[in-house]
């Protein structure tokens, strides 16, 4: 289950609330927190309520063997960084995520993708994975909001991967104009 602190996807309630909320109601299914997750103490009180293990994504995302780039990494633990430096919307992708605060990002997060632009690229994405494209147009009829919300999922993908793997639109800094850049998570490394 992923908590409202987590980095980029994360849910409208916190880890702490969710932990023994799921794990009352499922104590048979092994229940994995992320969220706010950064070192012993979070680990400690996870399990305390509940969870049979925790997952650290911002914590290790600057470790050596993490594939993010050396410029998102420098970026996430620069000093000041906190969920101040974040940007909450669904209009990052078409989930509620949170992102590095830049320029662009606060210009997506403050209003919807065209709906033409995000169906051509989750189109491509489609086809990029082996998915064939004409699997997303029924949907289009039949549940709008959600196919629109998947496709912009799928079409912000390659960005998303752009950005943090070959950081190709980052120079370094949280205020050069790169837009998808990987979450801050409320578990950071410092």
């Amino acid at each position: 289950m992923t908590g409202h602190e987590a980095a980029a996807h994360g849910g409208d309630v916190t880890s702490l609330v969710l932990v023994p909320a799921i794990a009352s109601k499922v104590p048979e299914l092994p229940l994995i927190a992320a969220g706010g997750f950064g070192d012993g103490r979070g680990l400690l009180a996870a399990l305390s309520l509940g969870a049979d293990a925790v997952a650290m994504g911002t914590r290790f995302a600057c470790t050596e063997e993490s594939p993010l780039h050396e410029n998102v990494k420098k970026v996430i633990i620069s000093d000041g960084q906190t969920e101040s430096s974040t940007v909450y919307s669904k209009n990052i992708d078409g989930i509620w995520a949170r992102v590095m605060k830049t320029p662009f990002a606060a210009e997506a997060a403050s209003k919807r993708a065209n709906p033409l632009v995000v169906l051509v690229e989750a189109l491509k994405q489609a086809k990029r994975f082996g998915v064939n494209p004409l699997k997303v147009l029924p949907g289009l009829f039949m549940e709008p909001d959600k196919i629109y919300m998947l496709a912009q999922f799928g079409g912000a993908t390659r960005k998303f991967e752009l950005a943090t793997v070959s950081a190709v639109c980052c120079g370094g800094g949280v205020g050069d104009g790169c837009g998808w850049t990987v979450g801050l998570g409320a578990g950071h490394a410092r």
